[in-house]
């Protein structure tokens, strides 16, 4: 049976055994670690704990929540009071480390700056460290959607179809109903003024993309051509020959 891409990923992974201080530090897949296990790391007195995280994290000017660190609670299993504890990037957690003189600050320190410089790599080179097996997957991947967004491009690059160039005659045919007054209607039917009107939509559509035929619409501008002909307006010369014919009929029903 073939491996899936999941269960490749989780072999990856389990392969990586995690170090000493890894385990002390309770550090996640993301190289971060919790203010709480960093202070106890770092034996500092258990008594100023949440002095401390205050001070440094919460008040801290040059250190930002949701960037640097994220609060959460931590409950007590002994049904003790809840403490309030942080997530700490790799960054953030050395920055915390510098002013500690013991000799697990100094082990902290050099920890945060590999993992800082590894997470640089990674970020360059996202798929090293992975079996060759993952890499090719994911190069196949990255490639197939390469392939699809050129593909894209291609297609919304190229000009209207035959279908959507009908499709939009068909909306400039509602428009210039509806602006005329009505299918059948005193302006409709006055073969002239129907034409001009028409000729005035269209000639707003292709000026607005510099083009002279719907085919030189580009697919991607579909969309946009559509609504440029649902909010067309009338000029005032021909809206008020639509009025006036249509009035003009108005008027002679109402004399019969």
């Amino acid at each position: 049976m073939k491996k899936t891409v999941a269960s490749l990923i989780k072999q990856d992974i389990s392969e990586n055994r995690l170090t000493p201080i890894e385990i002390a530090l309770g550090v996640d897949d993301k190289g971060r670690t919790t203010a709480k296990k960093l202070y106890e790391f770092l034996e500092l007195n258990p008594s100023n704990y949440s002095k401390w995280a205050k001070r440094n994290i919460e008040n801290n000017e040059f250190a930002e929540e949701n960037l640097d660190y994220w609060p959460f609670v931590l409950n007590d299993e002994c049904g003790g009071q809840a403490t309030k504890d942080y997530k700490l990037t790799a960054s953030f957690a050395k920055k915390l480390c510098m002013t500690s003189k013991s000799p697990n600050g100094e082990l902290a320190r050099n920890y945060f700056v590999k993992i800082e410089d590894k997470l640089k790599q990674v970020a360059l080179k996202p798929y090293q460290g992975l079996s060759k097996e993952i890499q090719a997957i994911f190069a196949l991947d990255q490639r197939t959607m390469e392939i699809d967004n050129r593909i894209t491009k291609l297609e919304n690059n190229m000009p209207l179809f035959n279908i959507e160039c009908k499709e939009l005659q068909g909306i400039i045919r509602k428009k210039g109903i509806e602006v005329l007054g009505g299918y059948k209607s005193p302006a409709y039917c006055d073969n002239s003024l129907r034409g001009r009107v028409y000729a005035d939509i269209q000639k707003q559509l292709k000026r607005e993309f510099g083009v002279r035929r719907y085919e030189a619409i580009k697919r991607s501008q579909l969309e946009t051509a559509r609504k440029i002909v649902e909010e067309y307006r009338l000029p005032i010369v021909l809206a008020d020959e639509i009025r006036l014919a249509n009035s003009q009929m108005r008027i002679q029903e109402s004399v019969i």
